[in-house]
């Protein structure tokens, strides 16, 4: 669908639609000017020859003809208009397409307004209340979770039980049920009945004032949480909430719930019965939910009428509400979002008359995100009436804990136009996929996009459980016995251009240091630094003063020292110890003839469950003064350092890996800043050794001193041939290329488990009340290994052209969760038995001739020879077809024949090599986020992908900014879309559960898109065009943002380069005469990105800038016949 759209749209001129239009569109017969008077010219030559033969232009009766003509032509004008207006496709007044969606029972959406909860981070009362110590708490503030306070939750607790309403107290809710998993409650503060329950404040959003109404919260008859109709009086409600994850959590506590805009009313009178009466308000800007209609009785509110939702299968007369409900309106929208309120004809509704009042909230009409600092301390007074009959003031004080983005202007006249049909083809409810995939995108107007997929069907044994099979839903524990882990180090590029200081400032901030902290520069860190050897260099032991399930305090000592002294650490000592810092990695070890049990105590004996270890890894958490004095806490004395694993008295270090610094000193960002400015060239290196100083363990070295293109080799750091660098920065004057270097670990399963819906998130597990992550355990059945060896899961593996590659995903080591240190850096080498050996990857098409690689058994290349000659001198003694890989020459081989002559033939460019370990026994733990409960009654789930339009405008903002100074916008959450679009879960099937699902932006090309996918253009410049290369540059981006307009893409669509060429051929004909693609990543090669794809969830988004279109003199301009990126970056 998205394909033809796109189409039509980029390609014209040369769809049969859009031709098929233009004729249908055509006036043939056109009643112009010229027409009109050549007409009545020939009429009359032809009729009236003998009576009229005076056609010179200043005849007066030719005169006459022109006026003719001119009357002709302005009614032939204004009548193709006006018949124009007539028919939706080609209606363009407001008004006129209203009234034609109005034929098809579509009611446009107006403005939505911005909603959400902000949580109540203090109390304070005017009303003398005394907590169990006798204090007076009236006019004492109380803070939520406030650590100086042990008695703030029985004080917050009563000065809330002091306001709500008689009825109910705190543990004994108005109403309780279950949202989006939460358990949620309803308290209600016992206002004054004389006054309209809604607070107003005002903020100020994206620089402009904005206002906002704290209004009374509903859950009572509904399953989200909603407003109060303003006709309830005497009662304010707030919500209580409570995830299982602390009062810290952001959706633990109470909450007051709030809407943007202001709430008005209008009384009008009724003095006679007529049927189908219309009643216009005529204010702008009333929101698309906000209305309620009351009778008045002597001044006071009374009755209130039901509105009947406008869609295409309800109306005043035909609707689903309750027989004996007569009350009824429906609401029709106009133009500049006013209103229409249409009643029933006496027949099925009653006809109103009398005094009626109706409240409408009238919002700003914008589309914008709230972030929790523009909602941050807002403090409103809620006046209430004690127990005592007296009135009192709750002053209470919140703030915003998330983004909210449910805002959204109305539907456009176009909108309009393109989802009436739509609407009305879904008769107001969901029942096939058709209907999944356009009702709510013509439901709310903020959804600017939509896909639905069944992802479980009907036809399940209800005897099964109710789960969900592909995993997303429900956690899996999965078994197999084809494993394979192997590391792959590499090089990576990444090129920037500089107008000024800050924008070197930017990089480092935005690009250099996100590298860093990321687990490839980690892993290269542990992986190729070798720890400090304490058994040797500095032997010293563990004295334990307390310990808990997660840490221990205590000293460290010298076992040579009978007095157990405790000795100083850090930066306290010159000794190898300096080096025991907080974020050292150290490595314990049990005393000879002793093992640690699962529990971490030392035992006599050999190790002999799997729990059992020889050694444990910890990390030092805090170290107070030199770590060798005790510490006075809560009266008892503990030690002065703390670690973050309970280990016992007598462990002995055995190594340690010195912490690994992922920021940049001040005066290391401004020498590399100076460097560039100067465009000098260097390299970073990592100097561990300086962690025990003061000094930036980042440090500079001159190009002069560095091996460009050496492998790893910390031994050669501080000489003139260092190739120990991370970091390599070199220029050709005009940008900077970067250089870094990275480590991966991927783990696979060929053949029996699919990697589909891996989480890398941290999940609450309430059943054991820990935090789990997707993980991947080496039992000990597989041999070498002498305990289990544990690897969190933390990305998909993906290929450069989107595929998600389902038999392998990338791997670290398990993730502490209070320091976020490794707790065991020693993975791969306990993984492989200290002996890894190569593992082979061959290329191959797939069905739909994409090129893909698969893991071979293992036996199938023969790699016992090192080079090409030591291979050519035994090809003989193997069959034809034989596959070798040169250890030395690190390139394949295979045998073939030609006329009985055997050779070898270099087939390095379909087999990969790695250094790793296959056919491993593993367990693969998927954990998936408690955040749906699946309805056990649902034999169907759909997942809808959303694009809200809010979230559109603020990532393409991200993605267009060349300042680095727009942040990347948060993406949504299950329980935002669920609070906004709550709604469609009453139009779907009873048999149907409906998950909504945020849909993302992928990146392609820019600095801000992934690695793999990121790529420059090549044009060859128009030899005739006058175009600078600078305008020629300008237009390539700009019509590349056109073509990724999200008119033109869908969800899960394939991008193909040459639809792209091919539209910028026809819209740039004059400018260019060529254009290619040409990948940045080193390791693809020339075509690898002609084809991408992307996931269910996610639609393509162009981040290219100008800075990733080179003008050349001919394409593939740096290009060598493998295909391969010569300049990589550039």
């Amino acid at each position: 669908m998205a394909t033809n759209t796109r189409q039509t749209n980029i390609f014209a001129a040369e769809d049969w639609k859009k031709v098929y239009t233009t004729f249908s569109n055509a006036d043939f017969q056109s009643y112009d000017f010229e027409t009109l008077r050549k007409v009545l010219v020939d009429y009359i030559k032809t009729y009236y020859a003998e009576d009229f033969n005076d056609f010179i232009e200043s005849s007066e009766y030719v005169a006459l003809l022109d006026l003719i003509a001119f009357m002709g032509q302005s009614v032939a004008f204004r009548t193709d208009l006006n018949a124009r207006e007539n028919f939706l496709e080609t209606a363009e007044r407001r008004d006129s397409v209203l009234k034609l969606a109005k034929q098809l029972n579509y009611v446009p959406n107006r403005n939505r307004a911005a909603n959400g909860l902000l949580k109540i981070k203090s109390v304070n009362t005017t009303e003398n209340i005394f907590d169990v110590n006798g204090s007076n708490l009236s006019r004492v503030t109380v803070n939520w979770n406030d650590a100086n306070n042990a008695a703030w939750v029985s004080q917050f607790t009563q000065i809330l039980n002091a306001a709500i309403t008689k009825s109910t107290k705190i543990g004994k809710p108005y109403a309780s049920k279950t949202i989006n998993n939460i358990r949620t409650e309803q308290y209600n503060i016992a206002v004054p009945n004389t006054i309209l329950p809604i607070f107003a404040f005002s903020s100020t959003i994206n620089d402009v004032a904005t206002n906002f109404e704290i209004v009374s919260a509903n859950i009572l008859n509904t399953d989200t949480i909603s407003e109060y109709e303003p006709g309830s009086r005497g009662q304010f409600g707030m919500i209580y909430q409570n995830d299982s994850r602390g009062n810290a959590s952001s959706n633990t506590g109470y909450f007051l719930y709030f809407k943007q805009g202001s709430l008005n009313s209008t009384d009008f009178l009724i003095t006679e019965k007529i049927a189908n009466r219309v009643i216009d308000v005529d204010v702008a800007n009333i929101n698309n939910s906000d209305i309620w209609m009351y009778e008045i009785t002597n001044g006071a509110i009374g009755n209130n009428w039901t509105q009947v939702p406008a869609t295409s299968s309800s109306s005043a007369i035909y609707n689903s509400t309750a027989r004996g409900i007569r009350t009824l309106y429906s609401v029709n929208t106009r133009i500049n979002d006013q209103i229409s309120l249409v009643f029933g004809d006496g027949s099925f509704a009653d006809i109103p008359i009398g005094n009626y009042r109706v409240y409408y909230r009238v919002s700003n009409g914008l589309t914008y995100r709230i972030t929790p600092n523009d909602l941050n301390n807002v403090t409103v007074a809620v006046p209430y009436i004690s127990s005592t009959g007296k009135p009192e003031t709750l002053t209470i004080t919140a703030s915003l804990q998330y983004t909210v983005s449910n805002s959204s202007r109305r539907d456009l006249t176009n909108e309009i136009k393109i989802k009436a049909p739509q609407s009305y083809y879904s008769q107001g409810r969901m029942v096939n996929g058709e209907d999944y995939n356009t009702f709510p995108y013509t439901s709310y107007s903020d959804i600017v996009k939509v896909k639905s997929v069944n992802r479980y069907a009907s036809g399940v044994s209800r005897g099964l459980d109710i789960t969900d099979p592909t995993g997303k839903y429900t956690s899996t524990d999965l078994y197999a016995r084809d494993g394979a882990l192997y590391k792959n180090q590499y090089n990576q590029l990444l090129t920037f251009i500089y107008n000024s200081r800050n924008d070197i400032i930017n990089v480092i901030n935005t690009q250099i240091l996100p590298i860093v902290q990321d687990y490839p520069m980690r892993h290269f860190y542990f992986e190729n630094y070798t720890p400090i050897n304490f058994a040797t260099l500095q032997p010293t032991t563990w004295e334990r003063s307390t310990d808990d399930t997660t840490s221990s305090t205590g000293f460290f000592l010298n076992p040579a020292d009978s007095t157990n002294t405790p000795v100083q650490i850090g930066n306290s000592t010159t000794t190898y110890r300096k080096y025991l810092q907080v974020g050292s990695l150290i490595k314990f070890t049990a005393p000879a003839g002793y093992y640690f049990d699962a529990t971490n105590t030392l035992v006599l004996g050999s190790p002999s469950l799997r729990s059992d270890r020889t050694y444990v890894w910890a990390s030092i958490q805090s170290i107070t003064g030199s770590g060798a004095t005790t510490v006075l806490v809560a009266g008892r004395n503990i030690g002065a350092v703390t670690i973050s694993e309970s280990i016992p008295t007598g462990a002995i270090i055995s190594s340690v890996y010195t912490p690994f610094t992922t920021n940049f000193q001040y005066t290391t960002i401004n020498t590399i800043v100076n460097y560039i400015l100067n465009k000098t060239e260097f390299a970073l290196i990592y100097d561990y050794t300086k962690t025990a100083g003061v000094n930036d363990p980042w440090t500079i070295i001159p190009i002069t001193n560095v091996n460009q293109s050496g492998t790893f080799n910390l031994g050669t750091q501080y000489t003139t041939n260092d190739s120990s660098w991370l970091f390599l920065f070199t220029t050709d004057t005009i940008k900077y290329t970067v250089k870094y270097r990275q480590l991966d670990f991927v783990f696979g399963s060929q053949n029996q488990v699919a990697f589909i819906n891996t989480n890398p998130q941290i999940v609450y597990d309430a059943t054991t009340n820990t935090r789990v992550r997707d993980n991947i355990r080496l039992t000990t059945v597989n041999s070498g290994l002498s305990k289990d060896v544990n690897m969190n899961v933390y990305k998909n593996f993906t290929t450069s052209d989107g595929y998600s590659d389902t038999s392998r995903v990338y791997v670290t080591y398990p993730i502490s969760n209070t320091n976020q240190l490794p707790t065991d850096p020693s993975i791969f080498s306990e993984a492989t038995a200290g002996t890894p050996i190569l593992l082979f990857y061959e290329r191959y098409n797939d069905a739909q001739n994409l090129v893909r690689y698969r893991l071979l058994s293992t036996g199938t290349v023969i790699a016992t020879f090192n080079t090409y000659s030591d291979i050519n001198y035994v090809r003989n003694n193997y069959p034809v077809g034989t596959v070798f890989y040169a250890l030395t020459d690190q390139l394949f081989y295979r045998i073939d024949i030609t006329n009985t002559v055997t050779y070898l033939t270099d087939v390095s460019s379909s087999y990969l090599a790695y250094y790793g370990r296959q056919d491993m026994v593993f367990e693969y733990q998927h954990n998936a986020e408690n955040t749906r409960r699946l309805d056990p009654a649902a034999t169907n789930l759909i997942d809808s992908y959303i694009l809200t339009r809010s979230y559109d405008e603020s990532y393409r903002n991200y993605v267009y900014d060349n300042t680095n100074t727009v942040a990347r916008p948060a993406d949504l959450d299950t329980v935002q879309l669920n609070n906004s679009y709550s709604g469609l879960f009453n139009y779907k099937m009873i048999s149907d559960e409906m998950i909504l699902n945020a849909g993302v932006y992928k990146l392609l090309f820019g600095s801000k898109a992934d690695v793999q996918l990121r790529a420059n253009f090549q044009v060859v410049k128009n030899s005739n065009t006058t175009l600078s290369d600078t305008e020629i540059k300008t237009r390539v981006i700009d019509e590349i943002n056109q073509y990724f307009s999200l008119d033109n893409w869908d969800f899960g669509d394939t991008f193909y380069f040459s639809e792209l060429a091919g539209y910028l051929h026809s819209k740039l004909s004059n400018y260019i005469s060529s254009i290619v693609l040409v990948p940045n990543d080193a390791t693809s090669y020339f075509g690898s990105l002609f084809e991408i794809r992307c996931q269910p969830n996610e639609i393509f988004l162009s981040a290219a800038t100008v800075d990733n279109v080179e003008i050349v003199q001919s394409v593939l301009s740096g290009i060598n016949n493998a295909g391969i990126n010569l300049y990589q970056g550039y």
